[in-house]
C-alpha cells in the first residue's frame, strides 16, 4: 500500500508540473538558487516563468548518484519525483508568501 500511494503521489505531481511547463513556466536546476533569499525566486518566477531551484541530489554529498526518476523533459539531468514536488512546493509557497 505504501509503495502504490507514493506512485499515485508521483503520478499526480507529474501531472501537476507538466500543467506549470505547459502554460510556459521552466525550471532548472542550481546549488544556490538566489543565494537562499526567496524574494528573487519570486520575482523570478513571476515575472519570467522561471525558477531556479536546488536538486535533490544535491542534498547527499559529492559523488553521491540518485536516479530513481524520471527523465526531465527539457532534455536536462534526471529528474525524481522529489524534485518535482519540490519544485511545485516552492512555486505555490514562494508567490503565495
Amino acid at each position: 500500500k505504501v509503495q502504490e500511494a507514493y506512485d499515485d503521489l508521483a503520478r499526480q505531481t507529474m501531472a501537476q508540473y507538466e500543467a506549470l511547463t505547459e502554460a510556459g513556466f521552466t525550471f532548472e536546476f542550481h546549488s544556490n538558487p538566489y543565494d537562499g533569499r526567496p524574494v528573487p525566486a519570486i520575482h523570478d518566477l513571476r515575472d519570467n516563468k522561471h525558477m531556479w531551484v536546488f536538486p535533490t541530489a544535491g542534498g547527499f554529498g559529492t559523488g553521491s548518484t540518485l536516479n530513481i526518476g524520471l527523465a526531465d523533459p527539457a532534455g536536462g539531468p534526471n529528474l525524481n519525483p522529489e524534485d518535482v514536488l519540490q519544485r511545485l512546493k516552492d512555486a505555490g509557497v514562494e508567490v503565495k508568501d
